[in-house]
């Protein structure tokens, strides 16, 4: 299906506000899914570039759509593999387990959860299942159907918008997810800064996201790099997953402090060192542990007590 997209000039690094002209141009990204080889590639390109201050990777210019259903009101099954529509106990378990104890260690109260961007439902069933009292935000109408019928959970408990549309009165929350959903917001600081509200003194938010440190990216990049393409394989800012941007800690780390909230934990995830071949995966594994150098990123931020 064509999409159809605005262009939004970036002027700042959307998490420490360094000028967009101290960033450094790491290539050119197409609308559609790329190679090695992109001598042949047709079609529309944003320019992606890496904050020197923060290390943010994002889109500029932001490609915005004309509406948020051009990328997201398709069947889960088109937009998930299959293996991911299958829920097993373990899914978003350790989260579950980090944020009660982070919680406990806070303060002892009841759970409310709120998780943004809540997709088919199953980090919601996790947390339900470790007694959260839950609530959600999905703009997608198909995915929103989804997770009601996955979670079992009443209409008034997923709300059917975007972040910025949704309303909530303040101090409603304990706990609030961006669980794999921060990158795909068009300023994920403003986001970030809007739900602060919502979440109660003691509160804390958690954030997973792609890894601008991630070593299998840069192995990538540096090899259309090689072939003279001034293609990048950071970001997929118009063609699934859409993600806009890649963070690195000192991204959360500038943007916390200017917010008043707290970074409590962090993680970088190995994860199998995916896409290694199988005799690499052991030693790829061990050096980006090493190095920290894995797909994914895990920042808790705190809200204060007082």
């Amino acid at each position: 299906m064509k999409k159809t997209y605005s262009f939004e000039a970036i002027s700042a690094c959307e998490m420490c506000g360094s000028p967009d002209n101290d960033s450094r141009v790491l290539g050119q990204r197409f609308n559609c899914r790329q190679g090695l080889n992109t001598s042949n590639l047709q079609g529309i390109t944003t320019t992606v570039k890496r904050c020197r201050r923060c290390g943010l990777i994002y889109a500029n210019p932001l490609p915005i759509p004309f509406a948020i259903s051009d990328h997201y009101d398709i069947p889960p099954d088109e937009y998930w593999s299959k293996a991911y529509l299958n829920y097993n106990l373990n899914h978003f378990a350790w989260q579950a387990k980090d944020a009660l104890r982070l919680l406990r260690e806070l303060s002892p109260r009841p759970r409310v959860a709120l998780d943004i961007g809540c997709g088919i439902g199953k980090d919601i069933k996790t947390l339900t299942r470790c007694g959260f009292e839950c609530f959600g935000i999905e703009p997608s109408p198909s995915f929103r159907e989804k997770a009601l019928e996955f979670t079992g959970l009443n209409h008034d408990r997923i709300k059917d918008c975007s972040i910025e549309d949704a309303s909530f009165p303040s101090n409603s929350f304990d706990f609030i997810s961006f669980g794999a959903v921060f990158e795909h917001l068009y300023h994920p600081a403003l986001s970030l800064q809007r739900v602060i509200d919502w979440l109660k003194p003691g509160g804390i938010i958690h954030i997973e996201v792609p890894s601008s440190r991630w070593l299998v990216e840069r192995i990538y990049h540096l090899s259309l790099k090689a072939r003279g393409s001034e293609c990048t394989s950071y970001l997929s800012p118009m063609h699934p997953p859409f993600h806009l941007y890649s963070f690195s800690i000192k991204s959360f780390q500038s943007l916390s402090s200017k917010l008043g909230l707290t970074i409590i934990e962090q993680k970088y995830h190995v994860n199998s060192a995916l896409h290694f071949p199988g005799p690499l995966k052991g030693p790829a594994s061990g050096l980006i542990k090493i190095t920290r150098r894995g797909m994914q990123l895990t920042v808790w931020l705190a809200k204060s007590a007082e």
